[in-house]
């Protein structure tokens, strides 16, 4: 399978998951494992041939969520929520996926300093790593914000 290939996955009334690469039926657990791979896929309601790719990641998140990984803090939850209707939500969107960038950039980088090893998250440097994460952060997100004074 080529790296550009979009896996379709077709979605069926009774909730079942059918992978069109494979013709096979699929669980959320191996469509959770398809983006571990980093493969990219693409559910379709097969009735009205709708996307449904976000709605269904969001599900996987809430099935590991419900198996008690618990990544997301609940104020992070709310404040998601409240975002909805606010009239920043792009920009809190564009934000939030820069950080997860960043983020990923900065773990490659743990990677390559330290290979397989066990990345040690609770010595001084990673806190210190993290400072300056949460610094390049903020400054984006305060930087966005000057540009939307800017352009009123």
């Amino acid at each position: 399978m080529t790296k550009n290939k979009v896996i379709v996955i077709k979605k069926y009334p009774n909730r079942r998951l059918y992978n069109t690469e494979t013709s096979k039926y699929i669980t959320l657990d191996d469509l959770s494992a398809l983006v571990k791979q980093n493969i990219e896929f693409k559910v379709i309601d097969i009735k009205t041939n709708d996307d449904l790719t976000r709605i269904t990641l969001a599900q996987i998140i809430l099935d590991h969520e419900v198996k008690g990984y618990e990544m997301l803090p609940i104020d992070v939850l709310k404040h998601i929520i409240r975002l909805y209707d606010h009239p920043l939500n792009q920009t809190f969107s564009t934000y939030l996926m820069n950080s997860v960038t960043q983020f990923n950039q900065h773990m490659d980088q743990f990677k390559g300093m330290f290979g397989n090893m066990a990345i040690p998250f609770a010595s001084p440097d990673w806190q210190k790593n993290m400072d300056e994460f949460n610094a390049q952060n903020k400054k984006f997100f305060e930087d966005m914000i000057k540009g939307f004074g800017n352009k009123q």
